[in-house]
């Protein structure tokens, strides 16, 4: 990682092992069923396409099981839509003797570019190519059921024949895979359609209810997204209560509480810290605790909350940390993190009267994401607040978010100060970008101007179907409907 990027966890964790029950029996039971591909498709150029390649019929499910496949050979298996499980099928082999194993290359793909490129073998970016959803097995003895032992989340498998021999060839059958989610399908049929007349929006909110599939970890602000578009769908509130507790259960020696955690083979906090996700950890156990109404849970996890605010309180002067012993009663949900600022300090430190926005840094700096989370603080009236969201999408030069975590921050201001229609229009321009160009999850890095866009210096690590994106169901039904 980037040394620009990087902040280590200097403290010990102090394990409460009390916390570490509670967590545990609020795991889902993971429900299983079966999914199978719909056809074999071939990639071919499209430059009018935002991957700049479309998918063609090559053959049916039933034509490829009798079809024999050699050395130098490959297929690509598309399910329709995102899939996340593990992969099984039969393999047979025709010819005068099967005296060699079958040397396979399986990859999975979660968008065209995955496996209409020169091959995620390519790929070159700081993060851990080890990510990368392909590997090479050998099967030694056909006929053979082969069952693949790692999850993967995917649309497309591409099946690459590596070698076999000169005496024989292979055949594919009974391709499947065993779909595994705490949500199962009659769950998502169960919802109430979002209220809307625009199908933009109705198609943009189903999406957004898929997702994330890959990470072996928990950040703690992306499951605040997550667990926010939870409430507003599946109602799980079991599953958002046992992610709190585990964050509580590895908070460190000085209070603060790690940007990520590992619960296998044991629970371990990562070593990354990120203040923002620290000084965010009271108002999630605020948006919990509203959703169910379950004050006993905000009661015993308030000193956690007082906890993860001191590092955070360091970086802001003359601050001293109040005594909370239960919920604010009314007022702003962020002010659970007492860093709301007083608009003479606000104004004072950043605001800048002769542009009419919040700046920082000696470049004075304009910022979408600035005046978002001070607009979100309440730190102006809501008319100036507006004001200033309105003036920096205006400005060309100011920063957008490059994620959608801080498009959803951005977008969540809006409505809070009044600007309801602009919020509806970000979403169809952002988030309904992604739906026009294909998108059956959204994903992880979105810049409209490149499909290639990616914080790892190569886009075959990004992902297609991310924690920090699925917001749209949230700000929909909640956000905007309040």
């Amino acid at each position: 990682m980037p040394a620009s990027q990087t902040v280590q966890r200097k403290t010990t964790v102090a394990f409460n092992q009390k916390f570490t029950p509670i967590a545990e029996s609020c795991k889902p039971q993971l429900s299983e069923w079966i999914e199978r591909p719909v056809e074999v498709i071939t990639f071919v150029p499209y430059p009018s396409t935002w991957f700049q390649c479309r998918a063609v019929h090559r053959m049916s499910i039933d034509e490829l099981a009798t079809t024999p496949i050699g050395k130098r050979d490959e297929f690509i298996l598309d399910f329709q839509t995102h899939r996340v499980g593990y992969l099984a099928f039969h393999l047979d082999g025709t010819g005068k003797s099967i005296d060699a194993p079958a040397r396979l290359r399986l990859t999975f793909g979660e968008v065209p570019l995955d496996l209409a490129t020169d091959g995620l073998g390519a790929c070159k970016s700081w993060i851990s190519t080890s990510w990368l959803p392909d590997e090479v097995i050998n099967v030694d003895w056909l006929p053979t059921d082969v069952a693949m032992h790692r999850r993967y989340a995917f649309r497309y498998v591409r099946i690459q024949i590596i070698d076999t021999s000169q005496q024989y060839r292979a055949f594919f059958s009974d391709l499947i895979v065993r779909a595994v989610s705490s949500v199962h399908p009659r769950v998502f049929n169960s919802i109430p359609p979002l209220k809307t007349s625009d199908p933009l929006l109705q198609k943009t909110d189903l999406i957004s209810q898929h997702g994330p599939r890959r990470d072996r970890r928990l950040w703690s602000e992306d499951h605040r997204l997550q667990a926010l578009t939870n409430h507003a769908t599946f109602k799980d509130f079991n599953l958002d209560k046992g992610c709190l507790y585990i964050f509580a259960a590895v908070v460190g020696s000085d209070g603060s509480l790690p940007a990520c955690l590992f619960e296998f083979p044991s629970l371990c906090a990562a070593s990354y810290y990120i203040v923002d996700y620290d000084a965010l950890f009271g108002v999630m156990v605020y948006d919990y605790t509203i959703a169910p109404s379950d004050f006993d849970t905000a009661r015993e996890l308030c000193p956690t909350v007082l906890g993860s605010l001191k590092t955070a309180l360091c970086h802001v002067k003359s601050v001293e940390i109040p005594r909370l012993g239960s919920l604010p009663s009314s007022g702003c949900r962020y002010a659970w993190a007492p860093l709301v600022l007083s608009e003479a300090a606000a104004t004072k430190a950043f605001y800048d009267s002769s542009t009419g926005v919040f700046v920082s840094g000696p470049q004075r700096q304009v910022s979408w994401l600035s005046q978002a989370w001070l607009a979100l603080a309440g730190v102006l009236p809501l008319e100036r607040c507006k004001q200033l969201l309105l003036t920096a999408m205006s400005d060309p030069a100011a920063l957008k978010p490059l994620f959608p975590y801080g498009w959803t921050t951005f977008a969540e201001a809006l409505p809070v100060c009044g600007a309801r229609e602009e919020c509806l229009s970000l979403l169809k321009s952002y988030w309904g970008g992604m739906v026009e160009r294909g998108a059956d999850t959204f994903w992880e890095c979105f810049d409209p101007e490149d499909n290639r866009k990616s914080p790892y210096q190569d886009f075959r690590n990004n992902s297609y179907c991310h924690a920090w994106s699925c917001s749209p169901a949230w700000l929909l039904r909640s956000v905007l409907s309040s």
